[in-house]
């Protein structure tokens, strides 16, 4: 009685729970009435005939109704006209991977070796391609470089686009050099032919990539080929420091923002720059005024309102003289008046660091040009006459202030 038990089990196994019907499409044997059991249905693998068998005591199933086919042809060919029925339905079909986050300047970056935030390698992350936003061809049987696969995806409007195959394996993966020819290969590991398809196809991160797989009831996923490296690029600010025409040193923000791979390509007219990371910036304020910090720190420093006693009482007590007009250069924006021009004039400036303020600390890379020519300094007296007429809108305004 033992060894029928184990016999009837294994019948079970090798059931064919679908068959094709009439229109090409595949058949469940839950979906056999009586009714329609002489429709004509057909072995996927084989193309014999099948019977449906609606017994009361074996589990529904259909049977060849002459020699019987290789189960393991079944199976595969199974699997693949469904995906290949799915992938016409489905509006999207996610497949989830981990990456690597690695960098290539990690041993001569200067701004990772100060950073506390700034994280490049050894860092994983989960990634999702949406195959069907990437692709909108499936073709049975599709060959690509040299390789046939079961499921050939591809983008027919671009060419360029690599395709990715999809495998079916019952009991043989593919092939080594198929795994290693470069291709991204989705494999399916499927034990029965229970059909189901998951929108998203994950593999596991706790295992290695590349050799991940994460069990859905009775199929797995195994990734090959998949680009699991990513490039890591952190946005950086640059602050720096130049000599104008008039030999007056200026500080200033880039408005680009930098990728951290780019610190090495500097300005030609840079005296100094200053590198911070974009994240631990609050905004442009605060980098100017740290960049005038660790300007001054190394030995140049900028004539600005930053440096003055009076910073920071909002314009009440800024105050500077022109030909005997008394003005405030907070009632001028930048375009109307140059400040750090005209802090030569204001007896309030001096050149040091910023007293008696709490500091600003930034991670930062910094690069000076030990090349730099300083050019000799001419007073604002001496500027041009655009300059003039700035200094005659300064009286201008004062009047219209006093008056």
């Amino acid at each position: 009685m033992e060894n029928d038990n184990k016999s009837h089990i294994i019948k079970q196994n090798c059931f064919h729970h679908y068959a094709i019907g009439k229109n090409e499409e595949i058949i469940s044997i839950e979906a056999i009435q009586i009714e329609n059991r002489h429709n004509g249905y057909c072995c996927v693998s084989c193309g014999g005939a099948m019977i449906p068998v609606l017994g009361k005591i074996r589990e529904h199933h259909f049977r060849h109704k002459t020699d019987a086919c290789s189960y393991e042809s079944y199976i595969h060919k199974l699997w693949k006209q469904y995906i290949f029925e799915q992938w016409q339905k489905l509006s999207h079909l996610y497949v989830t991977y981990q990456v690597e986050h690695c960098c290539d300047k990690i041993k001569t970056c200067k701004l990772h070796a100060v950073s506390k935030t700034l994280r490049c390698n050894g860092t994983f992350e989960q990634e999702t391609i949406d195959l069907k936003e990437k692709y909108d061809t499936c073709e049975m049987e599709g060959v690509y470089g040299g390789y046939r696969a079961d499921l050939l995806l591809s983008n027919s409007h671009n060419p360029d686009v690599v395709p990715t195959f999809i495998e079916i394996c019952y009991k043989h993966p593919c092939d080594k050099q198929k795994q290693h020819a470069g291709i991204p290969i989705i494999e399916l590991k499927v034990t029965d032919d229970a059909l189901h398809l998951p929108q998203q196809l994950t593999d596991n991160p706790t295992l290695i990539p590349g050799l991940g797989e994460r069990l859905f009831g009775n199929f797995s996923v195994v990734l090959y080929g998949f680009d699991r490296m990513r490039q890591v690029s952190h946005n950086v600010r640059r602050f720096r420091v130049y000599q104008d025409e008039y030999g007056i040193k200026h500080g200033k923000v880039d408005e680009t923002v930098l990728s951290c791979h780019s610190i090495d390509e500097h300005l030609p007219d840079s005296m100094l720059e200053v590198f911070v990371e974009e994240e631990n910036a609050m905004n442009d304020s605060s980098i100017f005024e740290f960049g005038i910090r660790t300007a001054a720190a190394n030995g140049i420093k900028i004539r600005h309102c930053y440096n003055c006693k009076y910073y920071g009482t909002r314009g009440k007590e800024c105050q500077l003289t022109i030909d005997s007009w008394l003005v405030n250069i907070n009632d001028f924006s930048n375009t109307e008046l140059d400040k750090t021009n005209y802090t030569f004039m204001c007896k309030h400036y001096y050149e040091w660091p910023i007293k008696n303020r709490e500091s600003i600390e930034m991670p930062h890379a910094i690069w000076a040009n030990k090349k730099y020519v300083l050019k000799p300094i001419k007073l604002p007296t001496e500027l041009n006459a655009k300059a003039n007429l700035t200094i005659q809108r300064l009286k201008e305004v004062a009047l219209d202030i006093s008056s």
